[in-house]
């Protein structure tokens, strides 16, 4: 009997250490997520105000608190875009996506980023990942040609200026951009075979 009362008795301990350990952590957890917010805010504070030495400092301070949210790494990518420092924006932008991957915001900025860098494929995946986000937005389409013609890569640009068709309909300037592409990859089969199709859509 004693030895079942022991043994309840640790079970007890046991529970009451978990759950106190657990209280613990939460408390911590929001305690943290309090203090952020809170750095954070006084930060935006200091930005719309025209100090941005306080709010470059506030928000790394934010980093420091809690380097698992995003908000901060956006902010201080476009600080050090500022400061000429364009590995840290990079570094940061990346950081930033990589913590919430679907927000169109981080990943133009990072798109950006990319094309300043000439860094153009790692541009067209963010551009392409917004675009699965959103496939209404037409200017996405029309960046998205221009990078992959930077790339020589025709069989994308041609792909793309297809998706836009889709959106807008025949026209002839996407035809006539899709002819001269496919001449540009040597198919100048399919170059005179796309203008016969705009003819043919558009007869008078």
């Amino acid at each position: 009997m004693r030895r079942t009362l022991n043994n309840r008795l640790i079970a007890i301990v046991v529970l009451f250490t978990i759950h106190y350990s657990l209280f613990t952590s939460f408390a911590v957890a929001q305690d943290m997520a309090r203090r952020y917010d809170y750095f954070f805010l006084e930060a935006i504070c200091q930005q719309e105000k025209g100090c941005h030495d306080a709010a470059f400092d506030l928000l790394t301070h934010c980093v420091e608190i809690d380097s698992t949210r995003s908000e901060a790494y956006y902010y201080l990518a476009r600080y050090y875009d500022f400061l000429k420092n364009k590995d840290k924006a990079l570094a940061y932008s990346e950081k930033a996506v990589q913590l919430e991957p679907d927000n169109v915001t981080y990943l133009e900025t990072l798109a950006n980023t990319y094309i300043g860098r000439r860094q153009y494929d790692k541009a067209i995946d963010a551009m392409e990942h917004i675009y699965s986000k959103n496939s209404e937005r037409e200017d996405v389409l029309s960046l998205l040609v221009q990078l992959y013609e930077q790339q020589q890569d025709y069989e994308g640009a041609i792909r793309t200026l297809t998706r836009l068709e889709t959106m807008e309909g025949k026209s002839e300037r996407l035809s006539m951009a899709k002819s001269e592409l496919y001449t540009r990859k040597g198919d100048k089969k399919a170059a005179i075979n796309e203008m016969k199709q705009l003819a043919d859509q558009y007869p008078n």
